[in-house]
């Protein structure tokens, strides 16, 4: 089916998404990506976000899109299939519409930060590469020669292997003597707590000098040895670095295909990592050792070239006189209509069929266009000159593009002008040549991209690349090759990769050949701005308001650590975390602990600010609904709030002060009752740490070192005695 074109819509989610997360956060979104529904038609996820445990498909829409009410049977028939189908496909699908995003744009961000605070910590962009090498090796009748064995393949630069033999045979022995010998922090993951007590046992047998602690335990961060299940271990990923292990055991390794194992799969990245399993083949008859290499992480494009997995690349860069200094960008790309006015011109077109007639005009090449129109404008310029060219984009029956691609395959066509559609699920090792016409911030769209070409294929020396570099500002800079890999330097043609004796390539004109190394510059301002924090999260690390933030940072109070410009006047400030003990003491700021939370509470019910009287009524609402677990349903304690404002207007009385929503309780639904508490009370309560959502997201709960002094009956109602007080003292 056609997709339909990006527009204002699409950009004001990112921006929202840019002002929770940070544009380097927003980087991880990725913009139409293909799909196939249950029927078979072509479809495309208006932004995708795949987390190591889930996959967030975000739709957003004109309210009439999908309103059954507004939109044909037919039509909303189609919308169910497609929502059935990303359901099926095991994606969580996220919607707003275009009227939220214009008219609760605090709702819209406050739902973001819920729904996938973790997930965006949690998110390693998924890429072509291929998997680090592995191999498999029987347990042999003499352990010794295990070990050996282990030890010879990590010097063939095997970072993976599989250890398989039958129940019983010694594979957990072999795999704590092979991690004693190797002397690196150790992970040992296991499916059942009972072989969690077995391994802990078995590591003090064997490894005694180094004690092996239980995943969880008060000093997990800082032992040598940690043991525990796969679960445990994805309930707290965010807890390690991913490099924090220097060798992991995999028990059970043939069950790598669950989202739990491929999680703590993809998200370490150990010097080395062994999977243990007493199954040679799965029932679906795939090879256990290329379910769990699979399910790894995955090599730099470097290591791939320099194993001999991948060619080369010889790159050539085309300098334009295009300048695009103040092309404006969010996290994910450029303004689409920036890059179509801007880009798609005339005379940068005729560039890129040039470079290809005058340097490598019998070359297959794929050339990587901004828009479906451009690469239909780009395969018409091309037979004008003479080749055979062919545009390929989503809009295609499966028919017409596979006949195409056959074609491209058989040498019929010769050029492939494309955007997008080639990224993923399509591999032609013919390819020759890449023409990167298309500005793109997004590292997973280059290095798809990049993938095309870098398959081996008999005769094929190398890839040959055009870069086309445009004038840039310094945080809009689009990628390129040398930015992708950090090489700071560039002679023209030679391997980006491997070693260069500096030979003028046999298949390339003497003209492209150049022996001066040229400077390239390879800022990276979303590797600067790593680990630190916007104005958002700085107001949550100091426990104050976002306004207080940006008010202080206006002021120069805070001056910023990184301000991205993104262009149109728009920038976002980054702040790093080691400043929050410097700027607590600066403004009288205390720090809270687990220890003194309770007391910070206590404190804050006795001071708290009565601009309005959402605060007391709220808590004490949550206060008097929560189980003895500390949690309440969120829908029960809105309706209890609403229940107080109603009450007072029932009996004659102000129900609230000014003009606020519930001076008038008696017409709000549900909803907008309930977006008073996130705007209000709740987003107070939570960024103090006092209340947060439970797991499930159906329930508020307050985090247990508070609650367990405040299920103690006299805390608990001098807690409502400070409610009532600050309710009286609102109203007088």
């Amino acid at each position: 089916m056609p997709a339909a074109a990006p527009y204002r819509t699409e950009e004001r989610f990112v921006e929202l998404f840019t002002d929770v997360f940070g544009p380097a956060a927003a980087g991880l979104l990725v913009e139409q990506r293909d799909y196939v529904d249950i029927e078979g038609h072509d479809r495309r996820i208006d932004f995708a976000l795949e987390t190591l445990l889930s996959r967030y498909a975000i739709e957003i829409d004109g309210e009439t899109y999908h309103h059954p009410g507004a939109v044909s049977s037919e039509d909303y028939a189609d919308q169910l299939v497609r929502q059935n189908s990303l359901t099926h496909l095991g994606w969580s699908v996220l919607r707003w519409s275009d009227w939220q995003l214009a008219e609760e744009p605090h709702r819209v961000k406050e739902h973001l930060s819920i729904l996938l605070d973790t997930g965006v910590r949690l998110t390693i962009p998924a890429d072509h590469l291929p998997c680090k090498r592995g191999t498999r090796i029987e347990l042999m009748d003499h352990q010794e020669e295990a070990l050996g064995a282990l030890a010879a393949l990590r010097a063939e630069g095997n970072q993976i292997a599989l250890l398989s033999h039958a129940v019983g045979s010694g594979k957990t022995t072999t795999a704590i003597e092979d991690a004693r010998r190797l002397g690196a922090r150790t992970l040992f993951l296991a499916h059942t707590h009972e072989l969690v007590d077995q391994a802990i046992a078995r590591f003090g047998d064997l490894w005694p000098e180094q004690r092996a602690v239980r995943l969880g335990d008060a000093d997990t961060s800082l032992a040598p040895v940690v043991v525990g299940t796969v679960q445990s271990m994805v309930n707290r990923l965010a807890d390690f670095d991913p490099g924090h292990f220097g060798y992991i055991v995999i028990d059970e390794a043939h069950h790598a295909t669950a989202r739990e194992y491929q999680a703590v799969l993809r998200y370490f990245d150990p010097d080395f990592l062994l999977g243990l399993t007493g199954t040679e083949e799965r029932a679906d008859g795939q090879s256990a050792l290329d379910v769990f290499v699979q399910a790894a992480h995955r090599l730099a494009l470097e290591t791939a070239v320099k194993q001999g997995i991948l060619c080369d690349v010889r790159c050539f860069r085309v300098e334009t006189n295009v300048d695009l200094r103040n092309l404006r960008f969010g996290g994910v790309n450029y303004k689409q209509a920036d890059l179509e006015k801007r880009v798609t011109i005339p005379s940068r077109n005729d560039l890129l069929v040039r470079t290809y007639a005058d340097n490598v005009p019998s070359k297959r090449a794929v050339c990587f266009c901004v828009t479906v129109e451009h690469a239909e404008a780009m395969a018409r310029l091309f037979r004008a000159a003479g080749f055979g060219a062919q545009a390929v984009s989503g809009r295609l029956d499966r028919g017409e593009r596979k006949r195409i691609l056959d074609a491209y395959r058989s040498g019929e066509v010769r050029v492939l002008c494309a955007r997008d559609v080639l990224n993923e699920g399509w591999d032609a090792p013919e390819t020759e040549v890449l023409l990167m016409a298309r500005p793109t911030l997004s590292k997973v769209v280059y290095q798809q991209q990049l993938g095309r070409g870098m398959r081996k294929y008999p005769g094929k020396e190398a890839l040959i690349l055009f870069d086309f570099v445009d004038v840039f500002g310094r945080h809009n800079q689009a990628l390129s090759v040398h930015r992708l890999t950090k090489k700071p330097q560039y002679r023209a043609g030679s391997r980006v990769f491997g070693d260069d004796d500096g030979a003028t390539p046999a298949d390339l004109p003497l003209h492209l050949w150049c022996r001066d190394l040229v400077d390239v510059a390879i800022f990276d301002w979303q590797e600067r701005v790593e680990g630190m924090v916007t104005a958002c999260g700085l107001a949550r690390l100091l426990r104050v308001s976002e306004g207080w933030v940006i008010d202080r940072v206006k002021k120069g109070q805070i001056p910023a650590d990184e301000t991205v410009d993104l262009g149109g006047g728009a920038a976002v400030a980054y702040f790093s975390r080691e400043r929050v003990p410097g700027l607590r003491q600066q403004f009288g700021l205390s720090e809270v602990t687990e220890d003194n939370l309770y007391d910070d509470l206590v404190r804050f019910l006795a001071e708290m600010d009565m601009s309005a009287s959402y605060k007391p009524v709220w808590f004490d609402a949550l206060l008097r609904l929560a189980d003895e677990h500390g949690r309440a349903k969120i829908a029960d304690v809105a309706a209890e709030f609403h229940r107080f404002y109603l009450a007072r207007d029932g009996a004659g009385l102000l129900a609230e002060r000014g003009a606020r929503v519930l001076c008038n309780p008696a017409g709000l639904s549900p909803a907008r009752v309930q977006t008073a508490i996130n705007q209000g009370p709740l987003n107070r309560f939570e960024r103090l740490g006092f209340v947060r959502y439970a797991r499930d997201r159906a329930y508020y709960e307050i985090p247990p070192t508070v609650w367990k002094r405040l299920h103690e009956p006299a805390a608990k109602a001098e807690a409502l005695r400070l409610c009532e007080e600050g309710v009286r003292r609102y109203f007088g």
